[in-house]
């Protein structure tokens, strides 16, 4: 069961460690997979299936079997003390991401400009330019973190039980 849910709820290299798998329409992807109505809470359980992976993991330590030994440190570092460190610079998992920072590394200006939708749209403000490379792949660096955070804290209710 733990491979099951490292296998289709997370994403990277196990040796580098994995992060959650991250797509806004998963859930509506999977609706008729998961979909159970709860009465109590008013709402889909598929809402909440990384709380639900949570509790999976939380109940296979408490009965002596395996947990899962594969998070990357950061996103160990936020489910444990609850926070990112700065020490923790974290790796992008995301193919599309990683695919993005290369091209934003590799680029000259005219396609730096072409590469500007994607760019506002991981959260970057500033000028789009080729003398800030760095700050753009910082940006979508961060953007490929935060998104992940919703996640994780629905992980880290679960694990609370």
């Amino acid at each position: 069961m733990m491979r099951g849910l490292e296998l289709n709820l997370f994403e990277g290299v196990s040796c580098k460690g994995k992060t959650p798998k991250y797509s806004s329409s998963y859930y509506q992807e999977n609706r008729y997979r998961y979909v159970q109505y709860d009465a109590a809470l008013q709402c889909n359980l598929a809402c909440f299936v990384f709380r639900i992976c949570g509790e999976i993991i939380a109940t296979s330590v408490v009965q002596g079997g395996p947990a899962l030994n594969f998070f990357s440190t950061w996103s160990y570092h936020f489910l444990h003390p609850g926070q990112i460190t700065n020490e923790d610079v974290p790796e992008v998992t995301d193919t599309v991401i990683q695919n993005l920072i290369q091209e934003v590394e590799r680029a000259e200006e005219d396609a730096l400009t072409d590469l500007s939708d994607a760019i506002v749209a991981c959260g970057y403000t500033g000028p789009i330019h080729s003398d800030h490379k760095k700050a753009i792949n910082e940006a979508i660096s961060l953007h490929s973190v935060m998104r992940l955070i919703p996640m994780l804290s629905q992980l880290r209710e679960g694990l609370a039980i």
